[in-house]
């Protein structure tokens, strides 16, 4: 049974409904800018499969407005699918977004290795500089982030983030993963220390027999490090572990959370601003099935964590964390109903007080 700490300060409401301009809404992110506007983006697909066409979508709130924007489009390359979204929101004013191209009528499963157009995935990033109302063109950095021998890229999805502290202060961080055939999975991360002009790929996480760390996030600590947390797409339903000295140059190997059980789901990770020694992690609360979701915390690096938040007993899949000011935070998160035996997914948004 979880043991609910924290309450909600209001009422879950819909942003992105499956059937209402998409066929399908998934894979959420969230972040707010320096001006306190929050951002919400996910993939509008033209059916629930991973790769159908999809768009980059947003809506946007600022702090004085009482309801959300409209749905917005980011990006559209379609027939080819963008993928993973995933965002930082600097301390400038500058939000910039990493994602994944994949051409038309190729998947996760069939792309080649290599760069060859049309046949290869390609990765992005855009930026916006007016809190984002505008977006720039995007700027291919396939050669930078992807090995020529890796079929596959993901950045997060979810959120990147803006060190904080120590030497690399300033640095721009997105986590990654990246697959060969569907089959073996890797994490690391890419770093920009010019405001995102330049990129580099940090070392992979070294990973023990039996572990395919897949999905990732990262956080900063208040002693300058950085921890990782990814899904592990392996028959250990568990949350994996690493941890970085360095601003995500090179991370230690990873290790096995039994103690954070989990059904194979993207989580979040978020490290609480003003109140570093609060790190928040939401996702499935299950080893078999996608539901319970819950919001947990550790006051001590992630050494320890404890059930703060239970968000829903349903249906619970990918998920986001924002920092809010006055001890507040929000999660955005996905449920899905069968209706006519098909999946139709809300993304959902409710804020919560972080004690």
């Amino acid at each position: 049974m979880i043991l609910a700490v924290a309450s909600f300060a209001l009422q879950a409401e819909d942003l992105f409904v499956s059937g209402s301009q998409f066929d399908t809404f998934r894979i959420p992110a969230i972040c707010r800018t320096a001006k306190g506007t929050l951002l919400a983006f996910a993939e509008g697909r033209r059916s629930t499969s991973d790769q159908a066409a999809n768009v980059l979508v947003f809506r946007r709130k600022a702090s004085r407005d009482a309801k959300w924007s409209e749905i917005s489009e980011i990006a559209d390359e379609s027939p080819a699918s963008l993928n993973n979204p995933c965002v930082i929101a600097g301390r400038d004013g500058t939000v910039w977004m990493m994602y994944q191209r994949y051409p038309q009528a190729r998947s996760e499963w069939s792309v080649d290795a290599g760069y060859e157009p049309g046949k290869t995935l390609q990765s992005f990033l855009i930026s916006s500089n007016d809190d984002g109302r505008s977006w720039s063109k995007p700027s291919e950095l396939t050669r930078h982030l992807r090995p020529a021998d890796i079929n596959t890229l993901a950045s997060g999805p979810g959120i990147g983030l803006e060190l904080m502290n120590g030497p690399h202060r300033g640095r721009l961080v997105f986590p990654f993963n990246q697959g060969v055939n569907g089959k073996t999975w890797d994490v690391f991360a890419a770093y920009s220390d010019d405001r995102g002009r330049t990129w580099q790929r940090g070392t992979l996480a070294q990973k023990p027999e039996g572990t395919q760390p897949n999905e990732v996030q990262i956080a900063e600590l208040s002693d300058g490090r950085l921890i990782m947390n990814a899904r592990n797409q392996a028959k250990l339903h568990c949350r994996l572990e690493s941890y970085s000295n360095d601003g995500g140059e090179t991370w230690s190997p990873i290790r096995a959370r039994e103690d954070l059980v989990d059904p194979v789901c993207q989580g979040a990770l978020l490290s609480y601003p003003g109140r570093p020694e609060i790190l928040l992690l939401s996702n499935p609360n299950s080893g078999s099935k996608r539901e319970n979701g819950v919001v947990r915390k550790s006051t001590n690096g992630g050494i320890t964590w404890t059930d703060f938040l239970s968000v829903t007993t349903g249906s619970f899949q990918y998920s986001g964390l924002v920092a809010l000011p006055k001890n507040r935070a929000g999660i955005i998160f996905e449920t899905v109903d069968m209706v006519d035996g098909k999946e139709r997914y809300r993304i959902r948004y409710q804020e919560f007080k972080v004690k």
